[in-house]
C-alpha cells in the first residue's frame, strides 16, 4: 500500500510552546533609540532540527540554519520577527503557506 504525500502537517505533533515577538526601535528621549521587543502572543509549534555549523570566517562567527520551525499559518507573522521558547531564540528568516490559503 503506498500513501500519497500531501502538505497538510500534523497538528498534534506541535508540542512546542512558543512566544512570538516583533522587535521594536523606541526613542530612548537622547536623541537615539533602543530596542524593546514586544510579544504578539503565544502559539504551539514544532521545532525541527536539520543541520547546521558555525564558521569562523574573516574574523567573525557565522551561524547557518540550524531549525525549521511549523506553526500554523499566521498572516501576522513576518520576516524578522523571532519565536521564543525558553531562552533559545529562533528568528524568521522567511514565511511559507504550504497550502496557499
Amino acid at each position: 500500500m503506498t500513501m500519497r504525500r500531501t502538505n497538510r502537517r500534523n497538528i498534534g505533533a506541535m508540542r512546542d510552546r512558543l512566544e512570538l515577538f516583533v522587535p521594536v526601535r523606541v526613542s530612548d528621549g537622547a536623541l537615539g533609540s533602543q530596542r524593546a521587543d514586544t510579544s504578539l502572543g503565544q502559539l504551539w509549534g514544532r521545532i525541527e532540527p536539520i543541520s547546521g555549523r558555525e564558521l569562523f570566517r574573516y574574523q567573525h562567527l557565522e551561524q547557518e540554519l540550524s531549525h525549521v520551525v511549523i506553526i500554523r499559518f499566521k498572516t501576522t507573522v513576518k520576516q524578522g520577527m523571532y519565536l521564543k521558547k525558553g531562552t533559545r531564540q529562533f528568528y524568521v528568516e522567511a514565511v511559507m503557506d504550504p497550502d496557499e490559503r
